[in-house]
Order: structure tokens, then sequence, then C-alpha cells
């Protein structure tokens, strides 16, 4: 669970549930693990929008905008080796009918074993890449998460529902999702978003 004490409740709509048990503003659940009934004060519910707020966030776009910067630098460093390989290739070809063709095959071999290892460290460095942000990513999902925690707390609200989840809801007050990518903004301003990629080739 992404936020502890805090219930996600994937849908107002329950099969084990009889809906004559939603009345005034009271919202009836069934726990789990104790198979009992609780009563919730569904004006202690807040709805936030999770997805809405992490495209939104400056957080996420300056992941993003860093993924994207680092992987053209991967491309560009890849591009120059290709370069590199095409010219080796072209001068090993030469060689043919030139030199003993024991030497030929082997300079062939060599140059082979070459090509796979460039392109085995470019599979590598992308896949390092992709962990790396995957990494950073979840840590600004938690991140988020935990805030989502406070201020719930703060605002004494008991359920915070995804807004994904809900089907209709006609007050707007119980949407926290705007105060909470406000809060996220600003406790997140510098907060540092660095690839581990080399500049060198940039």
């Amino acid at each position: 669970m992404l936020l502890t004490n805090i219930f996600f409740i994937s849908s107002l709509v329950n099969n084990n549930i009889d809906h004559n048990q939603f009345y005034k503003n009271k919202l009836t659940i069934i726990s789990d693990n104790a198979r009992t009934y609780k009563s919730i004060d569904v004006n202690k519910i807040g709805i936030v929008d999770f997805r809405k707020i992490l495209r939104s966030s400056d957080a996420m776009n300056a992941l993003s905008k860093e993924f994207i910067s680092s992987e053209k630098i991967l491309n560009k460093k890849l591009n120059i080796n290709k370069k590199v390989l095409k010219v080796e290739e072209k001068k090993i070809l030469a060689l043919k009918n030139k030199i003993p063709i024991e030497d030929y095959n082997n300079k062939l071999k060599k140059f082979k074993e070459y090509v796979l290892y460039i392109q085995k460290n470019d599979k590598e460095d992308k896949a390092m890449l992709n962990s790396s942000f995957q990494n950073i990513q979840k840590k600004i999902k938690d991140l988020l998460a935990k805030l989502i925690k406070e201020i719930s707390i703060e605002k004494r609200i008991n359920v915070v529902i995804l807004k994904e989840n809900i089907f209709i809801f006609n007050d707007n007050s119980i949407d926290i999702t705007l105060e909470v990518l406000n809060a996220f903004n600003k406790k997140t301003q510098n907060i540092s978003i660095k690839s581990s990629v080399s500049k060198e080739f940039n």
C-alpha cells in the first residue's frame, strides 16, 4: 500500500453490500480481514487524481526532460561508434587479397567481436538508463503518496479515493487534487534530477 492508514477504495459499488446501506452521509464498508461493518462519514472523504498530479508536476516534467536528454547522449555516442566502425570495416575489407588469408580472417574476426562488444555496451547503457529513471520515478511517486497522507491528516480526511475509480461525485470541495499538486511542486522545487550518463558526448 502506498498510503498507510489511508483507504484507496477501488469502487463504491460492491456486490456484497446492499445498496440500501448507502444512506444519508454515511458509507458502510466491509473489512476484508475482520468481515465487520464500519461506517465512515462521507464528509470526511477526499478525492485525488494521482495520475494527473504526476503528469502535471514540475518534478515529473523535469524527469522526462532529463531522460530525453540522456537518451540523446547515448544515441549520439552510438552514432559516433557506428561511423568509426564503418571506416574500420572498409579498411579491413580493402585488405582482402592483399594480405595472407589467415591474417585477413583474423582481423575480420576481431572486428566482428568488437562490433558485438559495442552493441552489448549500448544495450547495457540503455538498460541502466531505464533502470535509473524508473527508480527516480518510484521515489517521486512515493514522495507524492506521503504528501497526500500528510495533507489528508491535516484536513482530517479519513478516506482518500483515487479519482479514476469514481464514477460520479457531486461535491467538488472533496477533490484535493489541485491543493496536493501545488504543495507537491513546492516540496520538490529544489529536487535534483540528474542521470549518471556521461556528458562527454553532449
